[in-house]
């Protein structure tokens, strides 16, 4: 598990935040199935689903347009609490999401978690792409897969080798791989651009 580590890298000056989550930005995420309060069972719901620690919101710079973010102070919001994106509250029909439930069937599933704030839409793939119904929740056993570091401005490369020393005297079995998210959106926009060139030909 990568949680122990967010607080050695929190401690540092240099670092600005730092959050766990199963998708970032430009990673796509998974869809599935869900059954949302009011809804029959040959109602369900195709969504979006990603796991998110406390911090992964302000982190990105994320909003909270109603109720509230998870906190790592109340001890339910990981087995009992949910997220949802506005794009989720409309096509469900919630004017009022807060309080609501949702039936996730994901393994070992199911399980029935409460809404307990709506975030602003926002897009974790391309611009390009049509934002989708999100259901977000904050299960530490999906924080596997990325640590998100917000580096404050200043040295980077100091910085960035001071990240890679302490990694490899904390996980010396996993490389120091990382990557910069505003790069990875320019690559994806380019590609797009390239894409699009390649297929305007013919006539």
């Amino acid at each position: 598990p990568l949680s122990p580590y967010t607080t050695l890298f929190r401690s540092y000056p240099e670092i600005a935040g730092v959050a766990l989550s199963s998708h970032i930005p430009s990673d796509p995420p998974i869809l599935e199935l869900f059954l949302p309060e009011g809804f029959t069972g040959d109602q369900t719901q195709l969504m979006h689903q990603m796991s998110i620690d406390s911090e992964f919101i302000p982190v990105i710079g994320m909003k909270i347009a109603t109720g509230r973010n998870f906190s790592s102070k109340i001890s339910t919001d990981p087995g009992h609490a949910a997220l949802i994106n506005e794009t989720a509250a409309r096509r469900l029909g919630w004017e009022d999401p807060v309080g609501k439930t949702i039936v996730s069937y994901r393994s070992p599933g199911p399980v029935t978690k409460t809404i307990i704030g709506v975030v602003r839409d926002f897009h974790i793939e391309s611009l390009h792409k049509e934002i989708g119904p999100f259901f977000i929740e904050n299960n530490p056993s999906f924080f596997r897969r990325y640590i998100l570091i917000k580096i404050k401005s200043g040295n980077l490369p100091a910085t960035m080798e001071l990240l890679k020393k302490k990694w490899t005297e904390i996980v010396p079995q996993l490389p120091f791989d990382f990557s910069f998210l505003d790069e990875t959106f320019d690559r994806q926009y380019k590609e797009i651009g390239s894409a699009s060139c390649r297929g305007g030909g013919g006539g």
